[in-house]
């Protein structure tokens, strides 16, 4: 799950940019602020992940053919990757209580 976060150029990083073009850069910061939120308020290591992924870098190498756009398959193949890291999506993965 945590490889599939559509942040820089992690895996979800990469299917984000595919899809969204230069908005990944802002859906990258939202992410950001979402991970060090649930950091505060839940799991403490999602703040951790966000301030690593803050170092890692927010911004995308642009691709080598950018005026190709996506075709269903692959748009079909992002959504079915969206949905695997919903199903997996853990908010607090060590719980202590």
């Amino acid at each position: 799950m945590l490889n599939l976060l559509p942040v820089g150029t992690m895996d979800g990083g990469h299917i984000a940019y595919a899809l969204f073009g230069k908005w990944h850069y802002h859906i990258s910061w939202v992410v950001i602020i979402v991970l060090v939120a649930m950091g505060m308020y839940g799991w403490f290591g999602w703040a951790i992940w966000g301030m690593l992924n803050l170092l890692f870098g927010l911004r995308h190498v642009p691709p080598a053919h950018p005026d190709v756009p996506l075709d269903n398959k692959r748009k079909l193949i992002a959504a079915l990757t969206a949905i695997i890291f919903i199903v997996t999506f853990v908010p607090e993965p060590f719980s202590m209580h």
